[in-house]
């Protein structure tokens, strides 16, 4: 065991457990190698007012720091392939205090954090079913003639709109 960020709204081992990963304003850094565990530091998330992205964008500087895992409340769907690539391990802690969090990683006792993202939702993610439909084929081509006839644009013409 090494190094395990948690995110907390304010740093410190007494902070709260942040309920998000990727825009929590702090990560709080403890040495879980050892026989107790300590606080190493705490980090600014330069990525929590990200456009978008920000839990995909923070992994890797975590990772950079020799983060093993990480804690938090919850994850956003589109950061587990990013776990998955820099080896980061996702656990997940309700209302615990960021050193309740990091002793509880330790002595086994977090659940991790699971994705579920299929392949609808991020197109990076293959789903075990493959993505195979059956499809009906008896169903194409069964349009109900709704259109009006109109002008091309116009509600119901079946025309293009410009």
């Amino acid at each position: 065991m090494g190094i395990v960020a948690v995110a907390t709204p304010q740093g410190g081992s007494d902070d709260q457990v942040s309920p998000v990963f990727g825009r929590c304003q702090k990560f709080t850094l403890f040495d879980v190698g050892g026989e107790q565990v300590e606080e190493v530091e705490v980090i600014d998330n330069k990525h929590a007012s990200a456009e978008r992205g920000a839990g995909t964008q923070v992994v890797a500087p975590l990772a950079r720091e020799g983060v093993e895992a990480v804690i938090a409340g919850n994850f956003g769907s589109k950061v587990f392939p990013v776990f998955e690539e820099t080896g980061v391990k996702p656990y997940v802690a309700g209302s615990l205090t960021a050193a309740e969090a990091a002793n509880e990683y330790k002595e086994g006792e977090l659940r991790k954090a699971e994705s579920t993202v299929d392949s609808q939702s991020y197109p990076g993610y293959r789903s075990p079913g493959g993505g195979r439909g059956s499809g009906r084929p008896d169903h194409r081509r069964r349009g109900r003639g709704l259109g009006q006839g109109g002008p091309p644009g116009e509600r119901g013409s079946g025309g293009k709109r410009l």
